[in-house]
């Protein structure tokens, strides 16, 4: 009886430091920034944005890329999180990783007018898109990467794939 008492308490003892130090090593999220072509991109910014409320185009942290096109975020295990390029230059997100976040959907003519610009073609019951850089038009400069997140304790891997020419 005495050596399960035992067993069980030193069970809990390892599962209990397990605990403890996967809640001790920070999540990062490792960026890679590129061309299509597999160019890397040196000394690009990027902005990381959550969804804890709405999102903004209020990064919770903004990176650079360095020499090898890398940027590290540290994040929050089980967030959402969005990549956000600000597309200054002439390079934007791949269509094919890109999004649009969709806050809901137009209820009324007066909604739709009232909102950032989204197309001509608008109607009632149609998504509502967010304008992420806030020039109050929905274009592929409000594309995001996303929706990324991190498990805790490990290096999470993503590349943000950019289409353009190098500047």
């Amino acid at each position: 009886m005495r050596f399960k008492i035992l067993a069980i308490i030193i069970a809990a003892a390892l599962f209990s430091a397990c605990k403890k130090d996967n809640k001790a090593k920070p999540t990062i999220m490792e960026v890679t920034v590129q061309l299509q072509n597999g160019t890397i991109l040196s000394n690009t910014p990027v902005k990381l944005l959550s969804d804890q409320q709405r999102i903004s185009s209020n990064p919770i942290a903004v990176g650079t890329s360095n020499a090898s096109g890398k940027i590290d975020f540290t994040v929050t295990p089980g967030k959402t999180y969005y990549l956000f390029y600000d597309a200054t230059s002439n390079k934007i997100i791949n269509p094919v990783d890109a999004k649009f976040i969709v806050t809901g959907t137009f209820a009324s003519q007066q909604q739709i007018n009232s909102s950032p610009f989204q197309s001509s073609t608008t109607k009632v019951g149609d998504p509502i898109y967010q304008d992420i850089n806030g020039d109050g038009v929905i274009n592929v400069q409000d594309a995001v990467m996303g929706a990324v997140s991190g498990v805790a304790g490990d290096t999470n891997k993503f590349t943000l794939t950019l289409l353009g020419s190098v500047n």
